[in-house]
């Protein structure tokens, strides 16, 4: 930018009635990013780390849940927010978010919604024999069975403490690789753990769907960020419960 100023009197000093030019540097504008982090109850959570993977670059939420960094790359950016205890006891859990991020401008991604996690359903699994596992002691209605040497925890080891979730429908994190909106959401725990091998799921029929019905089954992909289609499942005879038809 360069400012040319001309055919002003001059009031005080030697040789202001001559034409002056000053030369300016503009910067390019910087590439941002920002959210805002709330509990299942819309409550704004405070004091979560956030973590852009890969890019040096991390923040927190401030009192009011929002939170920004500056100077993030161009693209798909994944976003990482540590799980903490909050003041009132309850935990949520870390989460991860894929963000595409545009250059040059600030980016406003959706609300994130940390659910507290249901300690009330952790079971200890060991992972070195046949999983069998029903949450809460079968309070939940929601079962998992696998293959001995199946689960690995985000630390490597193979047994540990399992809780399952129910999320509320509004405070889904993913996108859904169809045109659909799932109804029922299980987020299961801790963080980072992942099954080597199919697992045979069954969860309460929530929503009191009809004996018969047949209905999508997701899970989260994470190269993707997406919740992808893993197979069907049919509410069992009794119409207490969702069956996978075949392991997921």
């Amino acid at each position: 930018v360069v400012v040319h100023v001309s055919d002003v009197e001059p009031s005080v000093g030697p040789g202001l009635a001559q034409v002056h030019s000053s030369d300016f540097t503009v910067r390019r504008p910087l590439t941002g990013l920002q959210g805002v982090v709330m509990d299942d109850e819309y409550r704004p959570v405070a004091g979560v780390k956030v973590v852009l993977d890969g890019q040096g670059l991390a923040t927190e939420t401030g009192a009011d849940g929002n939170w920004a960094v500056l100077g993030a790359r161009s693209g798909l950016a994944v976003v990482r927010f540590a799980g903490r205890v909050l003041a009132d006891g309850r935990e949520v859990p870390t989460m991860t978010r894929r963000v595409t991020v545009v250059a040059e401008r600030d980016t406003r991604d959706r609300p994130l919604f940390m659910v507290p996690v249901d300690t009330a359903s952790a079971m200890y699994v060991d992972g070195g024999n046949v999983v069998d596992v029903a949450f809460g002691g079968g309070a939940l209605g929601v079962r998992l069975q696998t293959e001995a040497g199946s689960l690995v925890l985000s630390d490597g080891s193979t047994s540990g403490y399992l809780t399952a979730t129910l999320i509320p429908e509004f405070a889904s994190s993913f996108d859904l690789e169809v045109a659909l909106y799932p109804k029922v959401l299980w987020q299961l725990g801790p963080w980072g753990v992942s099954f080597s091998r199919s697992v045979d799921v069954e969860m309460a029929n929530v929503t009191g769907l009809p004996a018969g019905r047949h209905v999508l089954l997701v899970s989260l992909a994470p190269e993707q960020g997406i919740l992808a289609v893993r197979g069907l499942g049919q509410v069992a005879p009794e119409g207490d419960r969702v069956v996978a038809e075949r392991p997921l």
